[in-house]
């Protein structure tokens, strides 16, 4: 009895050169008989279809290589490909915009920082405590409260301006 070196492994090439030999350009019918039923054992070997056989990438590559096959993309196709391309810089666009306002709200929060630190050492330097509550009787008072509102007000500009664009 022959020893057939057997592997279990899938063989693109294999499945496209029967392919070719199935294929409709074979003028011996018998032939293309034997390498259809081929290709269906080899199919139902790996446990898959012969469609299911044909999609594997290596096989559809190999396919491609042996027989060139004439494809044309369907209307369908290329309408979700160009939304998809829209999609891609709209997203592209986003991202830019986000990491912008992201720069913008670093800044802002280290000038809040600043300035906190910077009225701070002004109170103490006037000798002012003022525990949880803002004290107004001061002119430092009044000027943190102008602070904070600038602060805000200059966040709220940045988001606007990111939202607007």
């Amino acid at each position: 009895m022959p020893t057939t070196n057997q592997s279990s492994a899938i063989k693109p090439k294999r499945i496209a050169a029967l392919l070719a030999g199935f294929d409709m350009g074979n003028p011996c019918e018998a032939e293309a008989m034997s390498h259809g039923l081929a290709l269906r054992h080899m199919a139902a070997k790996h446990g898959m279809r012969i469609v299911d056989l044909l999609e594997l990438p290596d096989v559809k590559r190999a396919v491609d290589e042996q027989l060139q096959p004439k494809r044309s993309g369907s209307e369908e196709l290329q309408a979700a490909l160009q939304q998809a391309a829209s999609l891609r810089q709209e997203l592209t666009d986003r991202m830019r915009d986000v990491r912008i306002m992201a720069d913008e709200l670093k800044k802002q929060h280290k000038i809040t920082a600043e300035l906190r630190k910077e009225l701070e050492r002004a109170k103490v330097q006037a000798g002012v405590t003022t525990g949880n509550a803002p004290v107004f009787t001061h002119s430092f008072g009044a000027q943190s409260w102008v602070f904070e509102v600038a602060g805000i007000l200059g966040a709220v500009v940045l988001m606007v301006m990111a939202a607007i664009r």
